[in-house]
């Protein structure tokens, strides 16, 4: 039996398969040195060649794949492996020199694809398109913006998103190439996927319904505005680890384990009806809002080093907020909370703060405050005195039992609207406030309202 060796370019291939290469060579001395020339053993050395260039072949796809065209056609140059390639190979060689702007090489491949079995019409479109661009092309191999342009459209229009993907990353900062083609693959994986790109920040925003693995590959070198995973099936928040997300939203997801967001430059985040339970994987992260309503939590201390101006603990197994003493919020909700002590409060800079339906019986702890909006909905509070001259806007006292006099509110000048409980009477026009717009109050389990 004789055996013909395929020519080795030893600078080509051993950049990318040295220690392979290298094994060759030594079975190759070997044989040499010993004479020995039986079929078994040129068997075994054309089964080790045969095995390099496979593995040659599945590596050039892989860095296809991975928008690495550079690499797959040098992997597949026949002058490096000196193998005669099969129509698949051949054709992924193709399409690398293509993605590449190497138009005149790639029609030469195309034309030689025409002429095996099982040509097809992406075939003919490759050489048509690169028989173009070539004859139209410039000396130099370096694409012009203008060439790409037409080789993302042609792509597109191909039905080849993952490769115009790619390209589109070339003609950055115009976004608007790379926003088609992903949107091309995000929805063909979920037909009722999202995407919006922000052309002054560059962020990305994408709303998904059904996660599927290979999404997060899309989205890896992205910087993603908001990620929206509501109502998503996703249950393993590792499948996100390494992606550069501002602001995720898991709203009524089945994600628990929060570990793989300790990384992540999240500045809002939203966990509302998870079964979330612990919190500590947050700390210390730059979040300006989150949402942990309808969660089994109950501590918050690893929040107290977030720089936090937004937080949602409503419907939560909350009694201690200690630990958000001297913090920044702005906005704050405790409603169906164990909590009755707002001393923690003080001091801080809110603005809104929902109290609806929790323990509260005491209001002393705001005593000060430049609240713009409270809600004491269902509280038990006797009286409005802490009130007196914050600069409210919108008071809710609606299901307040146990109130009676609400004369504290006439040195509120800036109220506009108040829901009063059914047990107080009060004439729209009582307290003569320049911008009261009205009254609203319930009676005989009807909302009623004064206009002023």
């Amino acid at each position: 039996m004789t055996i013909t060796l395929p020519h080795l370019s030893y600078r080509k291939i051993t950049h990318f398969y040295p220690v392979a290469l290298a094994a060759a060579c030594a079975a190759i001395v070997w044989m040499a040195e010993r004479n020995h020339r039986t079929q078994e053993q040129y068997a075994t050395l054309q089964h080790a060649l045969t095995n390099y260039f496979h593995s040659a072949r599945n590596d050039a796809q892989d860095a296809f794949d991975a928008g690495d065209f550079q690499r797959a056609a040098a992997l597949l140059d026949p002058t490096a492996s000196g193998t005669k390639s099969d129509a698949s190979t051949l054709f992924l060689r193709a399409r690398s020199l293509e993605c590449l702007g190497y138009f005149r090489e790639a029609a030469d491949a195309y034309t030689t694809l025409e002429q095996m079995p099982g040509k097809h019409l992406a075939i003919l479109r490759g050489k048509a398109f690169c028989q173009r661009m070539a004859s139209e092309r410039t000396p130099s191999r370096i694409p012009s913006r203008e060439v790409l342009y037409r080789l993302h459209d042609e792509l597109m229009h191909r039905g080849d998103p993952a490769s115009a993907r790619f390209v589109a990353r070339k003609l950055l900062p115009d976004l608007q190439p790379l926003r088609d083609s992903l949107f091309a693959l995000l929805h063909g994986l979920d037909s009722d996927a999202q995407l919006t790109i922000n052309k002054d920040s560059g962020l990305v925003d994408v709303t998904i319904t059904q996660w599927k693995p290979q999404m997060a590959d899309l989205l890896r070198d992205l910087k993603i505005g908001r990620l929206n995973l509501a109502l998503c099936n996703l249950e393993d928040a590792r499948e996100l680890a390494g992606l550069e997300i501002h602001s995720l939203i898991l709203s009524d997801s089945r994600v628990n384990d929060l570990t793989p967001l300790r990384t992540m430059p999240l500045h809002q985040l939203l966990l509302d009806h998870t079964h979330t339970a612990d919190v500590r994987p947050l700390a210390g992260l730059p979040l300006h809002e989150l949402n942990l309503s309808h969660t089994m939590i109950g501590s918050v201390q690893a929040l107290a080093l977030c720089p936090l101006q937004k937080l949602d603990l409503s419907h939560t197994a909350v009694r201690d907020i200690e630990a958000l003493r001297g913090m920044e919020l702005r906005e704050l909700d405790l409603s169906h909370t164990h909590v009755t002590d707002l001393s923690a409060l003080s001091g801080m800079p809110l603005e809104r703060l929902t109290l609806n339906d929790s323990p509260v019986h005491d209001l002393r702890g705001l005593a000060g405050a430049k609240l713009k909006s409270l809600s004491l909905a269902g509280t038990a509070i006797k009286d409005l005195d802490a009130l007196a001259g914050m600069p409210l806007t919108e008071l809710d006292l609606r299901g307040c039992e146990l109130l009676t006099d609400v004369q504290a509110l006439a040195d509120c000048p800036n109220l506009e609207h108040v829901y009063l409980p059914r047990q107080i009477k009060v004439p729209a026009n009582h307290w003569q406030l320049s911008r009261l717009k009205f009254i609203e109050y319930e009676r005989h389990n009807e909302t009623s309202l004064a206009r002023k």
